[in-house]
């Protein structure tokens, strides 16, 4: 991961697109924490971008268990959704524009081998 004081803020002025997109489907289908989470990133990135941007490059989004990329909508975990599938679908691909803005700004998410291969094919 990038060291903070190496990391500028986003050029793209769509960068946040995806990430707003993203807070309102967590929103929707109420995962709160996450929705919140995200929320906090997109105020960090209008106060202090380097910080966010160091966060969506961290385990918080890119991890293991627990994680933005962990995460599945179903019934199970709380979340209320009339097409899971669709949700689900949808997200990834949100998390896969997350992933190609941070790559287009010049940066490598935490263990971030294969994972664009793998949000495209789990967004169709």
């Amino acid at each position: 991961m990038a060291n903070e004081k190496d990391i500028h803020a986003p050029r793209n002025p769509d960068f946040d697109k995806p990430l707003i997109e993203m807070r309102d489907l967590l929103r929707r289908i109420e995962a709160t924490y996450f929705a919140d989470t995200v929320d906090e990133v997109l105020g960090q990135l209008r106060t202090g971008p380097q910080k966010a941007v160091a966060r969506l490059l961290g385990v918080d989004f890119w991890g293991g268990a627990g994680s933005f990329f962990d995460l599945f909508f179903c019934r199970e975990n709380g979340h209320v959704s009339d097409d899971f599938g669709r949700d689900n679908r949808a997200y990834c691909g949100m998390l896969l524009r997350l992933l190609e803005n941070l790559e287009a700004e010049g940066y490598r998410a935490y263990k971030h081998e294969g994972r664009s291969e793998f949000l495209r094919r789990q967004s169709q």
